[in-house]
């Protein structure tokens, strides 16, 4: 879909959240939003979630989803613009810019910015299944050990008790070098701390077709 058909679009999807109880784009509280998300009666095409800083909408027929900032008197930051800059300053980095689903401002709509990202498979088991099977397969092949040997199952056994004690960033590193190829990483990961992204568990990645993409790269302060 082009822009302004994204814009058409989501213009008639945002009044029919309206017309189904969603008063947050009258009363500007994230309370409001969040509750509808939770709690309201939305029509059965359409569903939400929430983060600390972003609240997500979206037609499950649909490959996209919009994003609405939580902005408030204890957040004043807008995150949803922050990763849609960091989206456009990935874009002149060629080896990286596929890391990231892809993200645009869209139009305010009753004073409240909107922004659209692409729609990706964010399956938290399948990552962490690829994560393992990544990890355990640099092990195996660091151990010397074939599928047919008989410390391969006694190497499983100890390597999947070590593994899920391993925290994200761990377990992250070596999904994403087996996914990206240890130079991309590298690079993705320069650009990350150059710019304060700094949230990167696994709840924050999913598949776009095979290739693993990060869909919440606007960082937080805490």
């Amino acid at each position: 879909m082009s822009i302004p058909e994204l814009q058409k679009y989501y213009k008639t999807f945002l009044n029919c959240c309206c017309d189904n109880g969603l008063n947050f784009f009258k009363t500007k509280n994230p309370q409001d939003l969040i509750s509808w998300i939770c709690d309201g009666e939305k029509p059965s095409h359409i569903f939400g979630d929430f983060g600390m800083t972003k609240a997500v909408l979206y037609d499950a027929a649909i490959p996209y989803v919009i994003k609405i900032p939580l902005v408030n008197g204890g957040n004043s930051i807008n995150y949803c613009e922050k990763e849609y800059q960091n989206f456009l300053k990935a874009k002149e980095i060629p080896e990286i810019v596929n890391c990231f689903a892809w993200c645009c401002y869209l139009f305010d709509y009753c004073g409240i910015p909107i922004y659209v990202m692409e729609k990706v498979d964010c399956n938290t088991r399948k990552i962490s299944s690829y994560a393992f099977d990544a990890a355990f397969e640099y092990f195996r092949a660091k151990e010397g050990a074939t599928e047919d040997s008989d410390e391969y199952k006694l190497l499983l056994d100890q390597f999947t008790e070590e593994f899920f004690s391993w925290d994200d960033s761990a377990k992250n590193e070596i999904l994403l070098e087996n996914q990206w190829t240890e130079r991309v990483y590298e690079l993705f990961g320069d650009f990350c701390w150059e710019n304060d992204i700094n949230d990167l568990h696994t709840g924050n990645f999913g598949f776009k077709g095979n290739t693993l993409v990060v869909i919440d790269y606007s960082g937080f302060h805490f």
